[in-house]
């Protein structure tokens, strides 16, 4: 696992083999797509077309090899790189193919609620051959239609529609490309810069809305452990359980003369309120004030936004904390030997999926 991490990062540069091998299942994928007319894919084609365009949908049946499984599972992942290339139009769907401005379907800024969706780009050209401009603005908004009308019109010289790659700026497919696409959905605890000290911190609440608790942990750039701390406090919604972990995670950093803190953050709508770069409406959170007060003192501190799967020890000493019989501040000299394991990934550098949810 340290092999794969980045060589800037003491790593050796690998790529995750998973992730590549998924890259390269991709490619077969691309080819299948484009290039049907292959032996190999008339073959494929002829087995498991099942009255479907393989171009447009792939399945697996429980009876398919190893392999058609693999590629049916990652299909939609696929799928939602292809982008259409306008010929003559004639093969494209207006509102449900990815086509237009920033490579996504124009269904999702209709402003009207309903649409013919069985149209094809070529039927947004008027007989004088440029856009449709009263179709487009009673159906889009202007600046959606200004991209579109910035685009030549489809016309029969130009060919068929053809299918491109989104990862890429002129919509060739390369391994490398989608490589980078997979690894921009995974996320990881990263090492801070040379010379400066990161923490780590989360908040956690009790079912019930009984108590919550904060953790959080300090380490250096070589991923090494300073200490960590854990605090059991009262009843609060989980943003202001965040509070009390930023704020208590920069006040033990400044009273150890921590002078090059960087503060990393899973709630990027708290480091916008300490950073004000959002609107506080009413009175400002007196947490808040404090932390602000930090900002002034004569050190080096910045707030950084991490991912849940960047922040999985912090979250993990704030679940701890929940189970503390004591309402005192703990600090932590040395990590518990539960959290051994995650402290090693993140030294690894191993990354997990994104979720999907919303942090506070």
């Amino acid at each position: 696992m340290y092999a794969a991490y980045l060589s800037y990062r003491g790593g050796l540069g690998f790529k995750r083999q998973h992730q590549i091998n998924k890259a390269f299942l991709m490619k077969m994928l691309w080819n299948l797509t484009t290039k049907h007319d292959d032996l190999w894919c008339r073959v494929l084609y002829s087995k498991y077309e099942r009255n479907n365009d393989l171009r447009d949908f792939v399945t697996s049946q429980p009876y398919d090899s190893p392999l058609w499984k693999t590629l049916a599972r990652i299909w939609g992942k696929f799928q939602s790189h292809v982008v259409k290339q306008i010929g003559d139009g004639s093969l494209t769907n207006f509102w449900l193919d990815k086509w237009g401005p920033n490579n996504v379907s124009l269904i999702n800024f209709s402003t009207n609620l309903y649409v013919d969706t069985t149209i094809a780009v070529k039927d947004m050209v008027d007989h004088t051959g440029n856009w449709d401009f009263t179709f487009l603005l009673g159906n889009l908004p202007s600046n959606i239609v200004n991209r579109i009308i910035a685009l030549p019109t489809p016309h029969e010289t130009d060919g068929p529609d053809t299918f491109g790659w989104g990862g890429t700026s002129i919509h060739n497919f390369y391994v490398k490309s989608a490589y980078d696409l997979i690894a921009e959905n995974i996320a990881g605890w990263k090492k801070p810069q040379d010379g400066r000290v990161k923490l780590n911190y989360d908040g956690a609440c009790k079912e019930l809305g009984e108590f919550a608790g904060c953790g959080g942990l300090f380490r250096d750039s070589d991923g090494r452990w300073i200490k960590g701390f854990t605090r059991k406090i009262g009843a609060f919604d989980a943003l202001h359980v965040e509070m009390w972990g930023m704020y208590l995670g920069i006040d033990i950093a400044w009273r150890n003369g921590l002078s090059h803190l960087t503060v990393e953050s899973d709630s990027k709508v708290l480091i916008n309120m300490i950073t004000n770069k959002c609107n506080i409406k009413g009175h400002t959170p007196s947490l808040i004030r404090r932390i602000q007060e930090f900002l002034q003192k004569d050190w080096q501190i910045r707030f950084v936004h991490t991912w849940r799967e960047g922040n999985r020890s912090a979250r993990w000493l704030a679940n701890f904390s929940l189970t503390s019989i004591s309402w005192n501040l703990v600090i932590m000299e040395s990590p518990p030997s539960e959290l051994r394991q995650l402290l090693f990934d993140d030294f690894s550098g191993a990354c997990m999926p994104k979720s999907i949810g919303l942090i506070p």
